[in-house]
């Protein structure tokens, strides 16, 4: 990639184009500034997603922005007929969609339907750059599969300035289920007085063998791994009383796994590179 020694936008190409797809004209406006003060030397606006499909048929933009919430054809599906599509330029060009107030189920959907990006509505200059550096420099590869097309979910969705990663998308469903499963027994027995050690323990076992799969090759300390279970559903028994509901007591537990897991994997990757350069 050819780079412009532009400070703050020196991992962008010296020459590049954006396509903004917003039914509304003030929204359209802001991100066309936002872009265009980082130097971005092309911003098409469309209006309609089925514009944009058209647009994208003869050219290759770096990024499209596209709102989320349209009718009747919302950002998630454009997003899906972008990704299937087999007559445009770049069915794998970035697409970032974009939400006021996004909620959980729609950060949720936008990694299913393929996209790269979310980002909020209104956005800053800061958060705009930091995506389009994220989005440069932590390009996901790209899967095509009979039910999914688009980046690599397991890697995360880029989202202001991180990355939005869930636990499912870390692969070992059947491992996963049957942690759900207990977890929800042991939350009900704590929330009607307390839950029996023999359940804690099941428990516990059913977290190894979940962080030992979705960890896939990772090397793991067998005898650590079971004392931070013990301690992680130790935590939960205490705190699920004070939760109103299973998910609400979860929240934390699947904050922390989701962020082992990922980290993980991440250490993985980087060691299999560095095994591959050697």
């Amino acid at each position: 990639m050819a780079v412009k020694c532009l400070g703050v936008t020196k991992f962008l190409p010296r020459q590049w184009s954006s396509l903004i797809v917003e039914p509304e004209r003030a929204k359209a406006a802001l991100i066309q500034d936002l872009l265009r003060n980082l130097d971005c030397s092309e911003v098409i606006v469309v209006r309609e997603p089925e514009s944009a499909l058209a647009f994208l048929e003869s050219r290759a933009p770096l990024v499209v922005m596209c709102a989320g919430r349209m009718a009747p054809m919302d950002g998630f599906e454009f997003t899906r007929k972008l990704r299937h599509a087999t007559n445009v330029r770049d069915c794998e060009v970035s697409v970032v969609l974009t939400f006021v107030a996004p909620e959980r189920n729609e950060v949720v959907s936008a990694l299913n339907a393929g996209a790269d990006a979310l980002l909020p509505f209104p956005m800053s200059a800061n958060q705009m750059r930091q995506m389009l550096y994220a989005l440069a420099t932590q390009k996901r590869p790209f899967v095509r599969s009979a039910t999914y097309v688009g980046p690599c979910r397991r890697r995360g969705l880029v989202q202001g300035s991180g990355v939005v990663r869930r636990l499912e998308d870390f692969g070992a469903v059947e491992a996963r289920e049957a942690l759900m499963e207990v977890l929800r027994t042991v939350y009900n027995a704590a929330i009607r007085g307390g839950a029996s050690p023999d359940w804690v323990e099941h428990a516990a076992q059913k977290l190894a063998v979940y962080l030992t799969e979705a960890r896939g090759g990772s090397k793991i300390d067998e005898t650590a791994l079971a004392a931070q279970c013990q301690a992680l559903i130790g935590q939960f028994v205490v705190y699920a009383p004070s939760q109103s509901t299973f998910d609400h007591a979860f929240a934390p537990l699947r904050r922390l796994l989701t962020t082992v897991v990922a980290k993980s994997l991440q250490n993985a990757e980087k060691a299999a590179e560095k095994s591959q350069a050697a």
